[in-house]
Protein backbone atom coordinates (compact mmCIF):
# COMPACT_ATOMS: atom_id res chain seq x y z
CA UNK A 1 0.00 0.00 0.00
CA UNK A 2 2.46 2.45 0.86
CA UNK A 3 4.14 1.42 -2.49
CA UNK A 4 1.39 2.20 -4.49
CA UNK A 5 0.97 5.99 -2.91
CA UNK A 6 4.53 6.41 -3.40
CA UNK A 7 3.93 5.96 -7.35
CA UNK A 8 1.07 7.91 -7.34
CA UNK A 9 2.71 10.91 -5.73
CA UNK A 10 5.97 10.70 -7.92
CA UNK A 11 3.45 10.51 -10.86
CA UNK A 12 1.60 13.73 -9.30
CA UNK A 13 4.53 15.14 -8.88
CA UNK A 14 5.72 14.68 -12.66
CA UNK A 15 2.89 16.16 -13.77
CA UNK A 16 2.10 18.81 -12.46
CA UNK A 17 6.31 19.88 -13.18
CA UNK A 18 5.17 19.46 -16.66
CA UNK A 19 2.26 21.63 -16.41
CA UNK A 20 4.77 24.70 -14.51
CA UNK A 21 7.29 24.39 -17.62
CA UNK A 22 4.83 25.15 -20.27
CA UNK A 23 4.84 29.05 -19.18
CA UNK A 24 1.34 29.51 -20.77
CA UNK A 25 0.74 33.28 -21.54
CA UNK A 26 -1.56 34.66 -18.69
CA UNK A 27 -5.05 35.34 -19.61
CA UNK A 28 -7.32 37.85 -17.97
CA UNK A 29 -10.64 36.79 -16.71
CA UNK A 30 -13.03 37.51 -19.08
CA UNK A 31 -15.45 40.78 -18.28
CA UNK A 32 -18.96 40.21 -17.83
CA UNK A 33 -20.90 42.68 -19.36
CA UNK A 34 -23.87 44.12 -17.76
CA UNK A 35 -26.58 43.04 -19.44
CA UNK A 36 -29.81 44.66 -20.01
CA UNK A 37 -32.67 44.49 -17.06
CA UNK A 38 -35.67 44.34 -18.27
CA UNK A 39 -39.03 44.60 -16.22
CA UNK A 40 -40.24 44.79 -12.60
CA UNK A 41 -37.78 42.99 -10.65
CA UNK A 42 -40.24 42.76 -7.58
CA UNK A 43 -42.92 40.97 -9.99
CA UNK A 44 -40.09 38.74 -11.80
CA UNK A 45 -39.06 37.84 -8.32
CA UNK A 46 -42.83 36.53 -6.80
CA UNK A 47 -43.58 34.88 -10.27
CA UNK A 48 -39.74 32.73 -10.05
CA UNK A 49 -40.71 31.86 -6.42
CA UNK A 50 -44.56 30.87 -7.22
CA UNK A 51 -42.85 29.01 -9.81
CA UNK A 52 -40.85 27.33 -7.77
CA UNK A 53 -43.68 25.82 -4.79
CA UNK A 54 -42.71 28.75 -2.60
CA UNK A 55 -46.09 30.96 -0.88
CA UNK A 56 -45.38 35.07 -0.93
CA UNK A 57 -46.88 36.99 1.24
CA UNK A 58 -46.01 41.07 1.25
CA UNK A 59 -46.25 42.81 4.65
CA UNK A 60 -44.75 44.42 7.13
CA UNK A 61 -43.34 42.25 9.85
CA UNK A 62 -46.20 42.24 11.81
CA UNK A 63 -46.39 38.60 14.27
CA UNK A 64 -50.25 38.72 13.36
CA UNK A 65 -49.31 37.56 10.13
CA UNK A 66 -47.83 33.99 10.75
CA UNK A 67 -50.74 33.03 12.83
CA UNK A 68 -51.98 32.10 9.72
CA UNK A 69 -49.18 29.65 8.61
CA UNK A 70 -48.46 28.27 12.35
CA UNK A 71 -50.44 26.45 14.53
CA UNK A 72 -50.82 26.50 18.23
CA UNK A 73 -47.94 23.79 19.38
CA UNK A 74 -45.95 24.09 16.57
CA UNK A 75 -42.09 24.64 17.29
CA UNK A 76 -40.45 27.55 16.22
CA UNK A 77 -37.30 29.67 16.03
CA UNK A 78 -36.90 32.96 14.90
CA UNK A 79 -33.53 34.53 14.11
CA UNK A 80 -35.40 37.62 13.23
CA UNK A 81 -34.83 39.97 16.29
CA UNK A 82 -38.32 42.41 15.48
CA UNK A 83 -39.96 38.18 15.57
CA UNK A 84 -38.24 36.84 18.44
CA UNK A 85 -41.57 36.77 20.46
CA UNK A 86 -42.55 34.27 17.65
CA UNK A 87 -40.06 31.43 18.83
CA UNK A 88 -41.40 28.52 21.23
CA UNK A 89 -38.04 27.49 22.01
CA UNK A 90 -34.57 29.54 23.79
CA UNK A 91 -31.15 30.02 21.57
CA UNK A 92 -29.22 27.41 24.15
CA UNK A 93 -31.99 24.90 22.87
CA UNK A 94 -31.05 24.52 19.31
CA UNK A 95 -27.53 22.53 20.83
CA UNK A 96 -29.73 19.69 22.00
CA UNK A 97 -29.94 17.69 18.33
CA UNK A 98 -33.64 16.31 19.17
CA UNK A 99 -34.73 19.65 19.15
CA UNK A 100 -33.22 20.83 15.78
CA UNK A 101 -34.67 17.59 14.49
CA UNK A 102 -38.46 19.02 15.62
CA UNK A 103 -38.14 22.43 14.17
CA UNK A 104 -41.35 22.86 12.43
CA UNK A 105 -41.25 26.67 11.62
CA UNK A 106 -37.81 28.45 11.23
CA UNK A 107 -37.48 32.03 10.71
CA UNK A 108 -34.48 33.97 8.99
CA UNK A 109 -33.72 36.91 7.42
CA UNK A 110 -32.29 36.75 3.18
CA UNK A 111 -30.05 39.56 2.17
CA UNK A 112 -30.62 39.30 -1.71
CA UNK A 113 -33.73 37.79 -3.91
CA UNK A 114 -33.08 37.24 -7.22
CA UNK A 115 -35.71 37.83 -9.81
CA UNK A 116 -34.71 35.62 -12.59
CA UNK A 117 -34.89 32.20 -10.45
CA UNK A 118 -36.26 33.53 -7.16
CA UNK A 119 -33.07 32.29 -5.08
CA UNK A 120 -32.44 34.02 -1.46
CA UNK A 121 -29.22 34.90 -0.57
CA UNK A 122 -29.06 33.37 3.43
CA UNK A 123 -25.77 34.18 4.99
CA UNK A 124 -24.19 32.59 8.04
CA UNK A 125 -24.58 35.51 10.48
CA UNK A 126 -28.38 35.27 10.24
CA UNK A 127 -28.66 31.50 10.34
CA UNK A 128 -28.16 30.27 13.91
CA UNK A 129 -27.28 26.88 12.70
CA UNK A 130 -26.32 26.31 9.52
CA UNK A 131 -28.63 22.79 9.45
CA UNK A 132 -31.68 24.64 10.36
CA UNK A 133 -32.64 25.82 6.74
CA UNK A 134 -32.06 22.00 5.86
CA UNK A 135 -33.59 20.31 9.08
CA UNK A 136 -37.21 22.59 9.77
CA UNK A 137 -40.36 21.45 8.00
CA UNK A 138 -41.05 25.05 7.08
CA UNK A 139 -38.84 27.71 6.32
CA UNK A 140 -39.77 31.49 6.24
CA UNK A 141 -37.42 34.12 4.84
CA UNK A 142 -38.34 37.82 5.26
CA UNK A 143 -37.22 40.21 2.26
CA UNK A 144 -36.87 43.43 1.51
CA UNK A 145 -38.19 44.66 -1.25
CA UNK A 146 -35.02 46.90 -1.75
CA UNK A 147 -32.45 43.88 -1.60
CA UNK A 148 -34.04 42.64 -4.76
CA UNK A 149 -31.63 42.41 -7.93
CA UNK A 150 -32.52 40.99 -11.49
CA UNK A 151 -29.85 38.17 -11.86
CA UNK A 152 -27.44 35.80 -10.22
CA UNK A 153 -24.50 38.74 -11.60
CA UNK A 154 -25.75 41.33 -9.56
CA UNK A 155 -26.55 38.95 -6.95
CA UNK A 156 -22.63 37.88 -6.46
CA UNK A 157 -21.31 41.12 -6.63
CA UNK A 158 -23.53 41.93 -3.69
CA UNK A 159 -22.11 39.17 -1.82
CA UNK A 160 -18.77 40.94 -1.95
CA UNK A 161 -20.07 42.49 0.90
CA UNK A 162 -21.12 39.78 3.07
CA UNK A 163 -18.32 37.90 3.86
CA UNK A 164 -18.85 34.28 5.37
CA UNK A 165 -20.59 31.26 4.58
CA UNK A 166 -23.94 31.13 2.89
CA UNK A 167 -26.49 29.50 0.44
CA UNK A 168 -28.97 30.17 -2.12
CA UNK A 169 -32.22 28.91 -1.55
CA UNK A 170 -34.79 28.97 -4.14
CA UNK A 171 -37.74 26.64 -2.42
CA UNK A 172 -38.52 22.93 -1.26
CA UNK A 173 -36.72 20.63 -3.18
CA UNK A 174 -38.04 18.85 -5.64
CA UNK A 175 -37.59 15.26 -7.78
CA UNK A 176 -39.49 13.93 -10.37
CA UNK A 177 -36.94 10.75 -10.33
CA UNK A 178 -39.56 7.94 -9.51
CA UNK A 179 -42.07 7.23 -12.56
CA UNK A 180 -41.62 10.88 -12.97
CA UNK A 181 -43.89 11.76 -10.86
CA UNK A 182 -42.97 15.31 -9.27
CA UNK A 183 -42.49 14.93 -5.24
CA UNK A 184 -42.10 18.52 -3.75
CA UNK A 185 -40.11 18.52 -0.58
CA UNK A 186 -38.57 15.05 -0.71
CA UNK A 187 -36.01 16.48 1.44
CA UNK A 188 -34.86 19.21 3.60
CA UNK A 189 -38.17 21.82 4.23
CA UNK A 190 -41.35 21.00 2.99
CA UNK A 191 -42.77 23.96 2.39
CA UNK A 192 -41.32 27.75 2.17
CA UNK A 193 -42.60 30.82 2.84
CA UNK A 194 -41.40 34.25 1.62
CA UNK A 195 -42.40 37.37 3.35
CA UNK A 196 -41.89 40.26 1.37
CA UNK A 197 -41.25 43.83 3.37
CA UNK A 198 -40.94 47.45 2.05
Amino acid sequence: MVQKESVMSDSRAAILSRIRDLNLEKKEHPVIPDFEKNGDVKSQFINSLVASHVSVIEGNLDTSLFEQITSKNDIIYSNVDELSSLSTIQKDQLEDQLTLSSLDHVIVRGEIGVGENGAIWLPEINIEKRVMSFITLHLIVIVSKNDLVHDMHQAYSKIKELPGFGLFVAGPSKTADIEQSLVIGAHGPKRMTVLLTD
